[in-house]
């Protein structure tokens, strides 16, 4: 079963027709996660010990599951392989078919192979092990946070990537943070016009409190919750906005998904590629 099915079924138990949205969501807060973006750069999916603390332990379960986020396209990501993490927990093993004898595979199997010097009960301790890799956490789909919300507060956080220097006004302009202020406040305006001070605040407060929110769900996201705004005690990071390192993950296979994702909100400010 293709990754984009799984993650369907898991995300509300529906089709994947009818969750095209929320994985597009799920894929797009597992990109701006600080936290995933630390095991995948570190490469710590590669290292898990019995001493490995439970938070961290579930980001690299996480990351081993979805892999790589940042260079590949959402198509890529979504499918048509179930892992696409490519991080493998045993030499590969080649299968031998006879030319004669095809195998045919439904699109709702997975096929294993196990050496057949093994004794049995070796190769099924070897395929409960394979199924226990090729098992997908669990992904909570919590309802109450609206998707149009969830857009937003992405089109802040890849608005602020691109332009760490510009003011949060400036950043709800370009991410229509208010869709009402749309064609009334320039991203690139001057910032003197008193008659759109109450303006400029409104919008200062509406992108800090998105981008606060999109911080939570990423982070939440990357341990396999999605979408939730849980708050873990003690724990703090922030978007490394800064130098445009967030940007350099987000736009490492370009800038399709700035692009998308500002279309949902209905930003007029697309970048040309």
């Amino acid at each position: 079963m293709a990754l984009r099915d799984e993650l369907s079924l898991q995300l509300t138990g529906k089709t994947p027709a009818d969750t095209e949205e929320q994985l597009r969501l799920f894929f797009n807060f597992l990109r701006i996660s600080p936290s995933y973006a630390l095991v995948d750069e570190t490469r710590a999916a590669k290292r898990l010990t019995s001493k490995t603390p439970p938070k961290t332990r579930q980001l690299i379960e996480m990351f081993r599951l979805l892999g790589d986020v940042h260079t590949k396209s959402f198509s890529q990501w979504t499918g048509p392989a179930l892992l696409v993490s490519g991080n493998k927990t045993a030499k590969a093993q080649t299968l031998l078919v006879a030319p004669t004898k095809p195998v045919v595979i439904d699109s709702d199997c997975m096929l294993f192979a196990v050496p057949r010097t093994l004794e049995r009960a070796q190769q099924i301790a070897q395929v409960h092990a394979l199924l226990e890799v090729h098992n997908p956490k669990p992904i909570v789909h919590r309802a109450g946070i609206r998707p149009h919300t969830l857009w937003k507060a992405l089109a802040c956080v890849y608005a602020k990537a691109k332009h760490p220097d510009k003011e949060l006004w400036r950043i709800g302009a370009l991410a229509n943070a208010v869709e009402r202020f749309k064609g009334h406040i320039s991203p690139d305006g001057p910032r003197s016009l008193a008659n759109q001070a109450a303006q400029r605040r409104h919008l200062t407060l509406i992108v800090a409190r998105l981008i606060l929110t999109a911080l939570l769900i990423s982070e939440n996201a990357a341990i396999g919750t999605f979408p939730s705004m849980a708050r873990e005690a003690g724990v703090q990071t922030a978007f490394p906005f800064e130098e445009h390192k967030l940007d350099a993950w987000l736009s490492a296979s370009g800038d399709q998904e700035y692009n998308y994702v500002m279309g949902k909100v209905g930003s007029e400010f697309l970048l040309t590629t």
